[in-house]
């Protein structure tokens, strides 16, 4: 139970983190998430029909002692914003456990936070899909969340993928594997810019790839995925 309610907290951060998109840039840069967390932000057109389906390598870490979480998240640029996110976590009760979840918060609204289990092994399939009046959550082709998006404040929305990690000293090595990225108009490009936190790294490295250890010492940036550079801004 205690276990939930901090992923509900969490998650709820990453949505904060909005106000943290490549064009925020500033001098100073600062995670809004207190978790070490990485983001690699993704272009498209998400006010009507997109798919966006990857598959997800992300094996245990055996030592360590919190949870963690890769997830695709939609939201507006623009702030109030409604979200929705599916995700795969680790770390109840234990590493070897892994765990689906779908997150929705709408503007005024409670959000609601929901865990399944999943049975893949080595890979497993997350989807994030919409149409102009729905948005649906799928992991390995079953239909977990489906929100009506007709109502939902979501201006400017687009697409972070994100990977967090908990406690201190604990790690993450995930990889998400592009299947399809489309929307209404074709094939997405490519991601150009991250941010990266305590330790959490990004990087396009056979698909997205994430992986690290939360470290007090290590600073905030935003990564140009390029070129590897970090800076206030992508560049």
């Amino acid at each position: 139970m205690i276990l939930a309610l901090l992923r509900r907290i969490n998650i709820a951060l990453v949505v904060i983190a909005i106000f943290l998109t490549p064009a925020a840039g500033r001098a100073s840069v600062h995670a809004v998430s207190t978790d070490g967390e990485a983001t690699v932000y993704l272009r498209g057109h998400f006010g009507s029909d997109f798919d966006l389906v990857f598959d997800v390598e992300f094996g245990p870490q055996n030592r360590n002692r919190s949870w963690t979480f890769v997830s695709i998240l939609l939201l507006g640029e623009t702030q109030p914003s409604a979200s929705a996110s599916i995700g795969l976590s680790r770390g109840s009760p234990n590493q070897r456990t892994l765990s689906t979840f779908t997150y929705a918060n709408d503007v005024g609204k409670s959000p609601v936070y929901r865990s399944f289990p999943i049975a893949c092994v080595a890979i497993c399939v997350i989807e994030l899909r919409g149409t102009k009046t729905h948005l649906y959550a799928l992991a390995d082709g079953v239909v977990l969340g489906r929100w009506d998006r007709s109502n939902s404040l979501m201006q400017k929305p687009y697409v972070q993928l994100n990977a967090e990690v908990s406690a201190f000293g604990d790690r993450i090595q995930a990889r998400l594997l592009p299947i399809r990225l489309i929307d209404g108009r074709g094939i997405l490009p490519g991601p150009t810019c991250a941010f990266t936190t305590q330790g959490v790294v990004p990087s396009l490295k056979r698909g997205i790839a994430f992986g690290g250890t939360r470290s007090r010492d290590a600073k905030a940036a935003f990564v140009s995925l390029a070129t590897g550079v970090r800076g206030d801004k992508c560049r």
